[in-house]
């Protein structure tokens, strides 16, 4: 693991003038290869005071780093500046993944349960609505209509009817925030609905590292697991690298032919990753 910026910057320089010492000159390309590997934007101020007065350093690494450390004070909602963050060299580097194991649906081990408890530390609260000290919520759900109930009702612990307009391709999304990433293994899902009607039946499971791409992770086609009042089921799955973004979209008619996508509950199981706190 990486302890801190600074010695992946150590490692970068020493290798380089090792080879240097061994008579290899390190070419240019992969010289600024290696220092890509550094994100520059959280060294410590000392540290990137002397990071800059290093020449081997390439001088539009070290201007996307001051960029980016200017635009968080000065224009922290600037569409460039969101666009240079989802560069993986200006992004913060995520710690290692904490491993949450599904046991049951809607077990006390989510992913959800956990950010809802801030890590165990605090009763539960819905993780998408405010809470009195917690004025920011740490994730945020979304739908692409709402009929009955509100988003956040698919983080609730106890069911409450909660469904789309009848429209073709509804969905809701989950954005865990900008500091959290998750690898899927298990997802939960409860039907929204007090009664058996509408029961969603063709889906799929999307993934993003924006909330505007979108990939697959699993589709699901006139599956009748979730069948009862609020009856839940989980499904496992295999990602290739953790998201940000997940999306439940339906692509078929629900149990009863029409469109209204109907959940009172999501859990996540699998690896999360926060970034560090610098």
């Amino acid at each position: 693991s990486v302890q801190s910026e600074y010695s992946v910057y150590l490692s970068v320089v020493d290798f380089i003038r090792a080879k240097e010492a061994e008579g290899c000159d390190v070419v240019p390309g992969v010289r600024a290869g290696l220092f890509e590997t550094i994100r520059f934007p959280y060294l410590a101020y000392k540290e990137l005071e002397e990071v800059c007065k290093n020449p081997l350093v390439p001088k539009n690494l070290l201007a996307e780093a001051l960029l980016v450390r200017l635009g968080t004070f000065e224009c922290p909602d600037s569409p460039r500046l969101s666009h240079m963050r989802n560069k993986p060299s200006l992004m913060p580097r995520a710690s290692s993944g904490r491993a949450f194991h599904y046991t049951a649906d809607f077990d006390d081990r989510g992913v959800l349960y956990y950010i809802a408890t801030d890590g165990y530390t605090h009763p539960w609260a819905n993780p998408a609505l405010p809470a009195p000290d917690r004025p920011v919520t740490p994730i945020k759900i979304s739908a692409s209509s709402i009929e009955k109930g509100q988003p956040s009702d698919i983080a609730e612990l106890k069911p409450l009817e909660c469904w789309t307009k009848d429209v073709p391709s509804s969905w809701f999304s989950i954005d865990l925030g900008r500091t959290r990433t998750v690898m899927l293994t298990h997802y939960t899902m409860r039907h929204g609905g007090n009664s058996r009607q509408d029961c969603l039946r063709t889906w799929v499971l999307q993934s993003s590292d924006d909330g505007v791409e979108w990939d697959s992770v699993s589709r699901h086609t006139n599956e009748g697991f979730l069948h009862s009042n609020f009856g839940a089921h989980s499904w496992v799955v295999v990602m290739a690298r953790p998201r940000r973004f997940f999306r439940i979209l339906q692509t078929g008619h629900n149990s009863t032919n029409k469109n209204f996508l109907s959940l009172s509950g999501i859990e996540f199981y699998g690896d999360l990753y926060e970034v560090l706190k610098h």
